[in-house]
């Protein structure tokens, strides 16, 4: 499955603490509300236009994510991705539990600029495909 969406807001952006008896109680902000709608939009509208079906709760999946912002430095890659995986994630979206991501594949495009910014997100079964063969392997565990 293949969708084009927004440019997510940042982690910063997202959480907002809200103090009560002297407890930070974390909840999602207005602007994190806006680009959830704004990306349900986006999916029913792909949903209906390439006839797609959202994953089983069941189903492992990696997501490869093409990441294209207004400017350039805009975001970390790391906070674009927690953002748009709880953006995608839930019920009536692409991914019922963002828990089922078991791979990612990101790159953030920051060479050149794209407005407005966007990201572009294939999602699969783990079992379709593996991401590294086993000859594209590096073994990290032994220093340089």
């Amino acid at each position: 499955m293949k969708l084009i969406l927004p440019f997510p807001i940042t982690g910063n952006q997202y959480w907002r603490c809200i103090y009560s008896r002297g407890r930070c109680r974390t909840i999602v902000s207005a602007d994190a509300r806006k680009y959830k709608k704004a990306i349900g939009m986006a999916w029913l509208e792909q949903k209906l236009l390439k006839k797609l079906k959202p994953f089983e709760a069941k189903e492992r999946l990696q997501v490869k994510v093409d990441i294209y912002p207004e400017r350039r430095n805009s975001c970390d890659t790391d906070n674009c991705l927690k953002v748009l995986l709880d953006s995608i994630s839930g019920p009536q979206m692409p991914i019922p539990n963002d828990k089922q991501v078991k791979i990612i594949n990101a790159y953030m495009w920051d060479e050149t600029v794209t407005k407005p910014g966007k990201v572009e997100v294939e999602i699969r079964k783990l079992s379709d495909r593996s991401v590294l063969e086993e000859d594209d392997a590096v073994d990290v565990s032994t220093p340089i």
